[in-house]
């Protein structure tokens, strides 16, 4: 009744009478067995199930020893004979996809295609256009934009990534949708979570903290910045460490703390420390401490100054007192 199939019709492809067909169906006899192959092809099931008894699992086809399962995956590897051949002793080969993939990709060797619909895993390199599912390679990365996360021994180069990226070398991407982790430099747009770089860090807006290596370049910054160069930012919601310099067009919630110069403007609620210069608007409820001159708008808290001190107002338990220049003073 399923496949439509009238008694007539099945008589006439086992060979048989209409009358045999009807008392299988009645119960009254049973079909020869050496018709039973033949009835399951026609059903496309199996004797087991033709008998009303559940199929054994059909054993996992086997090739060199490997379980490979009929998932639907992409592979691609290198067998010398029966014997599979692993990374480091086979040849600089190619997995190459002209067109559009929408299985997972697995490869031991560099994978080069346009758009996947799945994930890619590779040994190598990757270098494909869009990719729906995330991208592990043991080399670099170079794609459009990945809806998923990238990881990579090597550099990674994206449009947009929709989660996290984390790269053995350098990462230079438009935007992130997670957090971004370097051994190298980290150049992108937008972080919707932290930075961690081994060098510098150059991006517009940081959803998280920084942490680099060398120089930090940034818009704003909703964490804290820790660096072992110069940092060159607008506002940062959290503190700044700094081996060099610090200049901040805006504001800075946090403290202040560079090996070198300090140039922001309001430090809302921490101290600043400097090994030279400091030179900013209001330092509202912090002290300042600094090896050369200090030049700012309202202090909050005591000045340890190592030149030259010019502040506007020095605010203390709720008095103001007017300052002019002090040259070198420690204020209590």
């Amino acid at each position: 009744k399923t496949l439509g199939i009238t008694q007539e019709a099945l008589a006439q492809q086992l060979e048989v009478t209409n009358q045999a067909v009807s008392k299988w169906e009645s119960d009254q006899c049973c079909p020869d067995v050496m018709l039973l192959p033949r009835l399951a092809d026609i059903f496309d099931i199996t004797i087991d199930e033709l008998f009303g008894r559940e199929p054994k699992e059909k054993p996992v086809q086997t090739v060199a020893g490997l379980p490979w399962e009929d998932d639907g995956n992409l592979r691609g590897v290198l067998f010398k004979g029966w014997k599979l051949m692993d990374h480091g002793k086979a040849p600089k080969f190619q997995l190459f996809f002209k067109k559009r993939v929408d299985e997972n990709v697995y490869s031991k060797f560099t994978v080069v295609c346009g758009d996947v619909g799945g994930c890619v895993e590779a040994d190598g390199d990757v270098n494909c256009t869009d990719v729906t599912g995330s991208v592990n390679a043991g080399g670099d990365v170079n794609c459009g934009a990945v809806m998923g996360s990238v990881e990579a021994g090597g550099d990674v180069q994206c449009a947009n990534v929709g989660c996290d990226v984390n790269a053995g070398g350098d990462v230079k991407c438009e935007g992130v949708g997670g957090n971004i982790e370097a051994g190298g430099d980290v150049e992108c747009n937008s972080s919707g979570g932290s930075i961690a770089a081994g060098g510098d860090v150059s991006c517009a807006a940081v959803g998280g903290c920084i942490e680099a290596g060398g120089e930090v370049t940034a818009a704003r910054v909703e964490g804290n910045i820790s660096a072992g160069g110069d940092v060159n930012c607008a506002t940062v919601g959290g503190y700044v460490e700094a081996g060099g310099d610090v200049n901040c067009q805006g504001n800075v919630d946090g403290y202040v703390e560079a090996g070198g110069d300090i140039t922001c403007q309001d430090v809302l609620s921490g101290y600043v420390e400097a090994g030279c210069d400091v030179s900013c608007r209001d330092i509202a409820y912090g002290y300042v401490s600094a090896g050369g001159d200090v030049t700012c708008g309202d202090v909050g808290g005591p000045i340890d100054a190592g030149g030259d001190v010019t502040i506007q107002k020095y605010i203390q338990t709720g008095r103001e007192i007017p300052v002019r220049i002090c040259v070198p003073v420690e204020m209590v």
